[in-house]
């Protein structure tokens, strides 16, 4: 194994050390370990509940199973509000990959992930699914602040939702800072409110390759650019 290697199973146990042969039984556990710079976290198959959680390091990566085999619910724990995680101002060079992150819901930027890193990150090969913002936040998936650049790829945006009010943009992204979204879909995924809110609602710099936009409503355009760049 790589030095740093933590891993996480359905199957493990907190009490455990982390290794591949003993792996934690959560995300949270494991970001407590070992959520310092230059180390990576495992995931195995199954499913999870962690959500709420921060991320400070640099040079980080959190690698699941597989797109179709873990899962991250923010409805499986008592909380009836959760986001999955916050990228700190510190997290440069941080990566999430080959999971499917559903149900979470916040009353804050981004549903699933709010990104204020001052440097880069990478999502992929990832499906948000039902994941939203609560009030007049922006991102119901994913928001982007303005000192972050943020890669997208091969990534699913199924049925997350902007709340129904016409300062909530974004039911899928909201992108204040720099954004490249490429090789996704976008499907089933709703405003809420006016056609002005966007599926992806940016401010920044967007750059938007080979993504597939059906079936979705309350937006028409589908992509919302009100300054920046694309």
């Amino acid at each position: 194994s790589t030095v740093g290697d933590v891993w996480v199973s359905a199957v493990g146990n907190d009490g455990n050390t982390g290794g591949v042969s003993d792996p934690f039984l959560t995300l949270t556990k494991a970001l407590k370990v070992c959520g310092c710079s230059d180390n990576s976290v495992k995931v195995d198959a199954g499913s999870y509940a962690d959500d709420d959680l921060s991320i400070s390091a640099s040079n980080f990566t959190i690698q699941g199973a597989g797109i179709d085999l873990v899962t991250f619910d923010g409805d499986t724990d008592a909380s009836s509000a959760e986001r999955f995680m916050t990228v700190n101002i510190d997290a440069t060079s941080f990566k999430v990959s080959d999971m499917t992150i559903q149900n979470m819901d916040v009353a804050g930027d981004g549903g699933a992930f709010n990104l204020t890193t001052s440097g880069s990150v990478t999502l992929q090969d990832i499906m948000f699914n039902i994941c939203q913002t609560t009030n007049a936040s922006d991102g119901g998936a994913v928001y982007v602040s303005s000192t972050s650049t943020a890669t997208i790829d091969r990534c699913k945006f199924k049925a997350n939702y902007s709340f129904a009010t016409s300062t909530a943009d974004g039911s899928a992204i909201a992108n204040d800072g720099t954004a490249t979204i490429q090789n996704s879909l976008f499907y089933d995924n709703n405003c809420g409110s006016t056609s002005s809110n966007g599926h992806i609602y940016s401010t920044g710099t967007t750059n938007i390759y080979n993504c597939t936009f059906t079936e979705n409503l309350a937006s028409v355009p589908e992509v919302y650019i009100v300054g920046g760049t694309t």
